[in-house]
């Protein structure tokens, strides 16, 4: 079973640039994959916060599955161990003195094969040979993967994910996340995703709400944010494609722009007229980055 959810709140907040109200009105179907995605300090972790019960809204209501999980009128508050979403943080919040295996095995709900799915997931996310080790010998990017198998584990309704794979490097990323999405399609779980990364959004997510400055300003289809979109770029610079990698359904290009490099998601059919070499134009929107074709 998945969750619909319905989040409308405000809470008062102090983000890096100064007082900031948080104002959140959004509905996620059951089922569906969403991404909060937006610049530092518009709100976006907070938003996941206040849907598990880690902070309280000044107001509004919190709703999932037709049940009442904050309501401020009603003076409605359930705590978190009774919401029980599964929820993936960057601070991975695992148990010190289990080891990775039990960790893992933690989450896995009580039956005669919980030690051996327990097993198949630390496989699944390449930490067999770290299995005994408690948190404190664990690198940043085994202790993600095993707070990500953990809640994955538990079988959860819902998803809560904040940069799920910030620790990890390229190479290890691109293989959990590959392994991330086919779970979620198998499970087609209700998910609701924090992230920086395009392809992360671009590979699991079915929609994206562009927030800014507290709000949601958009609610678009990963396509139209990141492989155009309606609105106008406000700058274009000359730039030279310096490499590309294709991944699951879109090719991050790497590029020279200004003396500087960055790096921008495309179609593949978009990358299709693309080499290392091609002159290019890079272009910005808001907080998304393009690479356009010289004229």
């Amino acid at each position: 079973m998945t969750n619909a959810v319905k989040v409308k709140v405000v809470k008062r907040l102090v983000a890096s640039t100064g007082p900031m109200e948080l104002s959140m009105d959004f509905q996620v179907a059951a089922g569906e994959r969403v991404a909060l995605f937006g610049p530092s300090g518009s709100g976006k972790s907070s938003v996941l916060r206040m849907i598990a019960g880690l902070m309280r809204p000044d107001e509004g209501r919190i709703e999932v599955d037709g049940k009442i999980w904050f309501d401020s009128a009603a003076k409605v508050d359930l705590p978190p161990h009774v919401r029980k979403p599964g929820l993936v943080f960057q601070d991975h919040a695992l148990f010190p003195h289990r080891t990775a295996f039990q960790n893992i095995l933690d989450g896995v709900l009580d039956g005669p094969d919980r030690a051996a799915r327990a097993r198949v997931l630390l496989e699944v996310f390449e930490l067999s040979g770290v299995a005994d080790h408690p948190p404190a010998r664990l690198s940043g990017g085994q202790k993600q993967r095993v707070a990500l198998a953990r809640t994955i584990a538990s079988d959860p309704a819902m998803l809560l994910l904040d940069e799920p794979f910030s620790a990890l490097d390229a190479g290890l990323r691109g293989r959990v996340i590959e392994e991330t999405a086919g779970h979620l399609d198998r499970e087609r779980k209700t998910t609701i995703l924090v992230s920086h990364d395009m392809g992360e959004v671009w590979r699991l997510t079915d929609r994206v709400l562009r927030l800014e400055n507290g709000v949601v300003v958009a609610s678009v289809t990963p396509d139209a944010v990141f492989a155009g979109g309606a609105s106008t770029p406000r700058l274009r610079i000359p730039a030279t494609v310096l490499a590309l990698r294709e991944s699951e359904g879109f090719v991050v290009v790497t590029a020279s722009a200004a003396g500087t490099v960055v790096r921008a998601v495309v179609s593949v059919e978009e990358a299709r007229s693309l080499l290392p070499g091609s002159s290019v134009l890079l272009a910005a929107k808001a907080f998304e980055t393009m690479i356009l074709p010289m004229d």
